[in-house]
């Protein structure tokens, strides 16, 4: 009897402890891989929209001698230290006597300060083509020794001698001159008047290369008609002229 007891009794506690255990073995973490591949298809859309890229950055120039190393330049720096040195270069190109020095380095200083001072690469430049311009327009030592030259050439020196001649059948007063042969020209302008000593004006009334010339325009008969002759030489982009030369004179007949 003691023995049924007892059987009853286990029998009993299996039966209440079960459902424990079971509860257990669920709550336990499987650490066994899933090594079954998912074949079943996502059919989910997606909706979320595809960025586009986003298109490369330009790399900055390189510096020269900067081992490779992009380096960002100020391009009106860069401007600004162009002009500087133009500049320089223009006034160290001439041979300038020392009365010039001073008023050389009067531009230098002053587009150095206007070029420090400017904001835009338009002023930058401007500053600088001025700056040439006012150096170019000082004339260096040979060039003024050129034009003492030729402004040394007296009338004595340039004779003119006229003629009657026709041209194209009709009449003229054919003339030609005598030049320093120490002296090269680039042309000679002719002036006409039919008064001795006056009326010959500011303009030439012709301009030509050659130590010859044939006037047969606005010519009368009887009147009598006086010329004069400048010789001049382009130095420094200007002309220079020499003294009158003689005067000559004829009678259309």
């Amino acid at each position: 009897m003691k023995k049924l007891l007892c059987a009853l009794l286990v029998v009993a506690m299996v039966v209440c402890l079960m459902p424990a255990m079971a509860f257990a073995a669920d709550t336990t973490p499987n650490t066994t891989p899933n090594t079954t591949p998912n074949t079943t298809p996502n059919t989910t859309p997606n909706t979320t929209p595809n960025t586009p890229d986003k298109p490369d950055e330009p790399n900055p120039p390189i510096i020269p001698g900067g081992g490779g190393v992009y380096v960002p330049v100020d391009t009106q720096s860069a401007a600004k230290t162009e002009a500087n040195n133009a500049v320089k270069d223009a006034a160290a190109a001439g041979k300038y006597e020392e009365a010039e020095q001073a008023e050389i380095q009067a531009i230098l200083d002053k587009a150095a300060k206007d070029i420090a001072a400017a904001k835009t690469s338009e002023e930058i430049k401007a500053i600088k083509e001025e700056a040439l311009k006012a150096i170019e327009a000082i004339d260096t030592a040979e060039e003024k020794a050129e034009i003492r030259k030729i402004q040394a050439v007296g009338k004595d020196e340039i004779i003119v001698k006229s003629k009657l001649a026709t041209l194209n059948g009709k009449k003229a007063v054919q003339l030609s001159w005598t030049v320093p042969e120490d002296v090269e020209f680039d042309g000679f302008d002719i002036y006409r008047s039919t008064k001795k000593s006056s009326g010959f004006g500011t303009k030439p009334f012709f301009s030509t290369t050659k130590t010859t010339y044939k006037n047969n325009k606005n010519l009368k008969v009887g009147n009598t008609y006086y010329f004069r002759v400048k010789a001049y030489k382009v130095v420094n982009g200007r002309k220079v002229y020499t003294d009158w030369s003689t005067k000559a004179w004829r009678t259309v007949k």
